[in-house]
């Protein structure tokens, strides 16, 4: 699924990607079978309160990855040396800690961009390995879901965090 939200974010130049957060674009390219949330490049792109507003179509996945990393050189053998933390909580009439998953491609994959994407700015096809902490949300009913993610460098050289809110609505 990471691969798959990678390949997803490099098919997008960069003038309509959901990455830059802007809204009208969030269902650009979208899978049949999934929903991509955009991530995040550390700043709150269009909504200084940091709210990222999306609808879902009824029955999809909601996938996101909140801390990633990938590259063309070799692949790292754990996580990235400058990854971070990340959490998730759902917040609906209860608030509930979400599982982090984390994701290691070390086996490289293609990527297929187009020109001017944010991933890998070319229109070229390039190798790459993969590590992320993703949230996957399934099940989700018909209605408003507050999702909200953070994410923290640990070391004392970089110590700066990220807090993003979405408000997905799900409709049939």
């Amino acid at each position: 699924m990471a691969a798959r939200w990678l390949q997803w974010a490099a098919s997008i130049p960069a003038w309509r990607t959901p990455l830059g957060d802007r809204a009208e674009y969030y269902a650009t390219n979208q899978p049949k079978d999934v929903w991509f949330l955009a991530g995040q490049f550390g700043d709150a792109g269009d909504d200084p309160e940091n709210f990222r507003r999306v609808t879902v179509p009824v029955g999809r996945p909601v996938f996101l990855p909140i801390w990633w990393a990938f590259g063309t050189d070799d692949a790292p053998n754990g996580r990235p040396a400058d990854a971070g933390v990340a959490y998730a909580t759902l917040e609906n009439d209860e608030e509930i800690d979400l599982p982090i998953l984390e994701v290691v491609c070390r086996r490289k994959f293609t990527v297929d961009g187009v020109f001017g994407n944010p991933i890998t700015t070319t229109g070229r096809s390039r190798e790459v390995w993969m590590w992320a902490n993703c949230v996957l949300l399934t099940g989700l009913t018909p209605g408003r879901h507050r999702l909200i993610t953070s994410r923290a460098h640990v070391s004392e050289e970089r110590p700066d965090a990220a807090a993003f809110v979405y408000l997905i609505t799900i409709r049939g």
